[in-house]
Parts: C-alpha cells; structure tokens; sequence
C-alpha cells in the first residue's frame, strides 16, 4: 500500500559522492566498482531479491533505518541486500546468518527519504552480486566480508560464443510471446530489453519482471555462469507462458458459461 506524506514531514538527503556520476552508464558501474568496500552492512529483503542493473525507489523499513544511516556513513553509501529464506520471517528485528541467503547484491544509495514513521525512501542502484565469506557481527547492525561476484562468461571458442546468441535470441522471442498477453510488460521494458546488450544483464533484467518464485528467482541470482543463467530463465519463461496459455484457456471456457447463465 503506497503512503503519501505531507512534504514538510519528509526531509530529502542527497548522498555525495566525490565523481560519482549518476546516469547509471556503464562508466559509472565500473567507477562503483572500484570502490566496493571489504566490509559490507547488509540488511534482509522481504519479498524478491534485487538483481544488478536496477536503478529505482526502495522501501526501508523503520527497523533497519539505523543499519542503512550506518552504511551511508561508514561506507559512503554502500549496503547488502539479501533475501530471507522464509517468506514469513519473523518480525522482531533480529537477524541471525541462517535466516538469509548467502547470496545477495550490493547497492549504492543516492538518495534518502526520512519518513515520519521512522522508514526510509531510497534511491538505489544495484550493481553487483556478492557472496558472504563470513559475518563479523551479527548483532543489531550485520556486518559481513563479501566475496564480489562478477559473470562468468568467457568464452573458450567460436562455438560457445554462438551458443550464448543462440540462448539470448531464444530468450528475446520467449519475452515477446509472453508480452503479448502480459501487462506486465510495458513497451518501455519491451524497448529497455532489445537495447540491453549483456547477456548477463537480459537475463537479470527478465528475471526481475516475470511472476517466477521466490526461490527460483533466488536461483537465478546465485547462478554466476552467464548460459546456465540464461538456460534457466529461459525455462521458467517457457513454464510462465505455459501457465499463461491455461489461464487463458480457463477463462475462455468460463466466459461462455457466464452469458449462459445471463441469458
């Protein structure tokens, strides 16, 4: 449920950063890049995890407020995000190592909303995905050293190269079947999809918009081989416009009935 708030309750934070630009090009991902801190606060997401590549709004509950003003200021903005592993996780505020997975993406806030209920608005772009080698502190504020995972894509001939434009091009036409009966897929992602020229990145960008579970979603992100990833969301694309053809179809049987009915 959206909340809206009176202006003069909201106090915006810019968080500046010394030549960091903000159009979220490619230049800009690998000036982050280089200053990726050794140790990361993080904080459990409810819901979906986040993949590499997003640029948008985020939610930050009043109970992890005081985790992501300790991240702006110790790491000039840098914060983990990983997902619980229960859907249903418990409310109290404590976290321990075995309720999250291991696997999950570092963020870079540009911006900072204090809302009156004591959340947070962020302005966040993700940019890369990290595993955690250890917790060192797991009390109020997680703290972690991260393992920063990049895609695995080199390709060792011609054929494995043609493999990948084989699984991109397949995994393009899947999107397009699906968006056709989806309104889900706007004409903007339609459009942001063909320019996206990293397959890693499609495959990132597709996940993130299909109605796939939460687990294979977490799947996704913790596979680092760029065909594997691209092979797997190609299945569940394929398992998504199959379910779509039932619904389809369920409703097609049930609308004659309905003018039966009426009539």
């Amino acid at each position: 449920m959206t909340e809206w708030y009176n202006e003069k309750e909201i106090k915006e934070e810019n968080i500046n950063n010394e030549n960091d630009n903000k159009n979220g090009s490619e230049n800009t991902l690998s000036i982050l890049e280089d200053k990726l801190p050794s140790r990361l606060i993080i904080i459990p997401v409810i819901g979906k995890p986040l993949f590499p590549g997003l640029y948008a709004p985020f939610p930050i509950p009043p109970i992890h407020a005081a985790s992501v003003n300790k991240a702006i200021e110790e790491s000039n903005g840098f914060l983990g995000l990983n997902l619980f592993i229960s859907d249903n996780p418990k409310e109290d505020g404590k976290v321990s190592p075995e309720d999250i997975y291991k696997v999950g993406v570092i963020v870079k806030v540009f911006k900072k909303l204090n809302l009156p209920d004591g959340g947070l608005n962020l302005l966040i772009n993700s940019i890369k995905r990290f595993k955690i080698i250890r917790f060192i502190n797991t009390e109020s504020i997680l703290r972690v050293e991260p393992l920063y995972m990049p895609d695995i894509s080199a390709y060792s001939s011609k054929e494995d190269e043609n493999e990948i434009k084989a699984y991109t091009k397949a995994l393009l036409s899947e999107v397009k079947a699906l968006s056709e009966n989806n309104p889900l897929f706007t004409e903007e992602m339609r459009l942001t999809m063909i320019n996206v020229d990293d397959p890693g990145r499609l495959a990132d960008f597709v996940t993130s918009m299909i109605n796939a579970e939460r687990a294979s979603q977490q799947e996704i992100l913790e596979t680092f081989e760029v065909r594997d990833r691209l092979e797997k969301v190609l299945l569940l694309l394929q398992k998504e416009r199959e379910i779509t053809k039932i619904q389809q179809k369920i409703q097609g049987s049930i609308n004659p009935n309905k003018k039966d009915i009426e009539n």
